[in-house]
């Protein structure tokens, strides 16, 4: 039985209705449309990574994206639940809401290039540096008898170093973004609170 349209795709000149995407099992998390590429990029909680004809309105590509853990020794089925696409349109990178496990994807091979553990916790928001070179990754822990903790921790993504990292004293973001010059990353909170962060010690260890 074919899906409802989980994705729309409009004028957003006229408002006019272009496209319908359905044949998702699940929602998709992130979408990325480059900029006069004709492409539109989606990632879903169905573990698949699409490509859209823009201007046709169809899937011409789809990648399964197994997210798939071991934990205390056991193997889980867990889903895609964070995703971001780096600047070349060629890359994604995803993980599921446990553990912070980042994976980088091929669009083009559909291969998976690296996993990097980031945190052993609870995955944030994930985001690309505009010049598609470092990878920023929040993560979370809470419960149980020690205290809460969270950060952000900065990767190359070329190496899989980890560049720095920024303690967020127990506080998680539901939004994160690199500035244009990709030297500050802000952190948005359900608080209201938005913190930038100077993150230019990460830039200069690639310098």
């Amino acid at each position: 039985m074919e899906s409802p349209p989980l994705v729309w795709l409009h004028d957003a000149a006229t408002g006019k209705k272009l496209a319908e995407l359905k044949n998702f099992d699940r929602p998709p998390v992130a979408l990325s449309w480059p900029a006069d590429d004709g492409r539109l990029l989606v990632a879903a909680q169905d573990n698949t990574l699409r490509q859209i004809n823009v201007g046709a309105g169809v899937e011409f590509s789809r990648i399964n994206a197994p997210h798939d853990a071991e934990i205390m020794g056991e193997v889980h089925k867990r889903s895609l639940d964070k995703a971001a696409f780096g600047p070349r349109s060629v890359d994604a990178f995803t993980s599921s809401d446990y553990p912070a496990h980042v994976h980088r994807w091929n669009l083009d091979t559909g291969k998976k290039v690296w996993t990097i553990r980031a945190s052993e916790a609870a995955t944030g928001p994930i985001v690309i540096s505009p010049d598609g070179r470092i990878m920023a990754c929040a993560w979370g822990h809470s419960g149980g008898n020690q205290p809460d903790t969270s950060g952000v921790s900065l990767w190359s993504v070329a190496t899989q170093q980890e560049l720095m990292q920024i303690d967020l004293a127990g506080a998680s973001p539901y939004s994160m973004a690199f500035s244009p010059d990709g030297r500050r990353v802000v952190t948005g909170f359900d608080s209201g609170t938005a913190l930038v962060w100077n993150v230019a010690e990460a830039v200069a260890k690639l310098e």
